[in-house]
């Protein structure tokens, strides 16, 4: 299962990284052409657009993963100490049972535009391909969700036993 999650980091990470760089070089494509040679490509505006929108939500799981995904914490410290854990995992199960929901309308969503047979207008795809990065990319950070209990779960029952104080925020 290591192995796999291991995998699954790389895959995240490289993705992201190549995703930006072909952005950026696309874009410095689109303007050169734009502005020196006079003449524009759609086809370049539209994919950037869309490795834009793959490049989010495949980094919101890898961003979740590091514990790096955007969160208001100033209200966890409101709490006493005692309980902010619990608060903690409970804004965490309602932004997995959110990625459960997205994950669930995305699958409908995808196959209807599929179904529908919408086509992107420069790159002449189905937008079932460009739709699809919703419940992958939530289906990503679901996992990450639990992964992250899991290794919280670990270190809590491994601090437990050496008789330390754990599960402080």
């Amino acid at each position: 299962m290591k192995k796999i999650l291991h995998i699954l980091d790389n895959i995240e990470k490289y993705f992201s990284a190549a995703a930006l760089a072909v952005m950026l070089v696309i874009v410095f494509w689109q303007v050169v052409f734009r502005y020196v040679f006079n003449s524009a490509n759609s086809w370049s505006e539209e994919l950037a657009r869309y490795l834009h929108v793959f490049l989010v939500y495949i980094a919101c799981g890898y961003a979740t993963r590091m514990r790096e995904h955007i969160k208001i914490d100033a209200l966890i410290f409101v709490f006493p100490k005692i309980i902010r854990p619990f608060i903690v995992r409970l804004g965490e199960a309602v932004f997995l049972a959110f990625c459960i929901v997205i994950v669930v309308f995305g699958i409908r969503q995808s196959l209807s535009v599929f179904n529908m047979g919408r086509i992107s207008s420069a790159l002449k795809i189905s937008m079932g391909y460009i739709y699809i990065i919703l419940p992958v990319g939530y289906s990503l950070t679901s996992i990450r969700i639990i992964q992250n209990w899991i290794i919280d779960a670990a270190e809590y029952l491994k601090d437990r036993k050496l008789g330390k104080k754990g599960g402080e925020a």
